[in-house]
């Protein structure tokens, strides 16, 4: 079975903002057994996790403690020293943008608030930059039922350029096997 293919839009949107809470900071709330069984059942139906190594890693629930899901977050995406591992922000990876201590500048980010604007998305109370992975997860949602052509232009202009090197710098800094599978699985559907 070909999993995207057999997805219709509305499928997509849920899976994208699915993507989009598998990459928030783990808390008990959220992080139930309930969303880690559906979290491997969709790993499961893809053929590049389902024959992985941490996806096996995964199932054995290694270092699956929310403590330690925690810690890795931290470690991968907000704070290490001297600088952030794994910046979950594009800006971050724009070859124009790219700073020395990891940091990035608002050239980037420009760029997705101009297309978020174009197609009517708004964000609204935010504490984290408009082209941080989750947002920007959350936009495909939206525009996986309303506009597959503006979706689809996105991931290409967007998104696909810097989540690319996201997702190597991600694999090769994490310990913990789920956010490998996280990572692979954004890369599954954003292709």
């Amino acid at each position: 079975m070909d999993i995207k293919n057999g997805v219709n839009a509305p499928g997509m949107a849920d899976i994208y903002l699915f993507l989009a809470q598998s990459m928030r900071y783990p808390e008990k709330e959220w992080m139930s057994d309930e969303f880690l069984r559906l979290f491997l059942q969709i790993a499961e139906k893809i053929p590049e996790l389902s024959d992985s190594k941490s996806f096996r890693s995964f199932l054995s629930r290694n270092n699956l403690g929310l403590e330690c899901l925690q810690e890795e977050y931290t470690r991968l995406f907000i704070n290490v020293y001297p600088h952030v591992l794994a910046p979950p922000y594009g800006s971050a990876y724009s070859s124009n943008n790219l700073r020395n201590d990891g940091g990035s500048s608002t050239t980037g980010v420009d760029e997705t608030v101009l297309f978020y604007h174009e197609k009517g998305f708004e964000l609204v109370d935010c504490k984290e930059p408009p082209d941080w992975l989750i947002h920007e997860l959350a936009f495909m949602a939206l525009m996986a039922k309303d506009d597959p052509e503006g979706l689809e232009k996105f991931l290409v202009d967007h998104f696909r350029p810097w989540f690319t090197i996201f997702k190597k710098k991600v694999v090769q800094e994490t310990i913990n096997p789920y956010f490998v599978i996280a990572i692979q699985m954004i890369d599954f559907f954003t292709v």
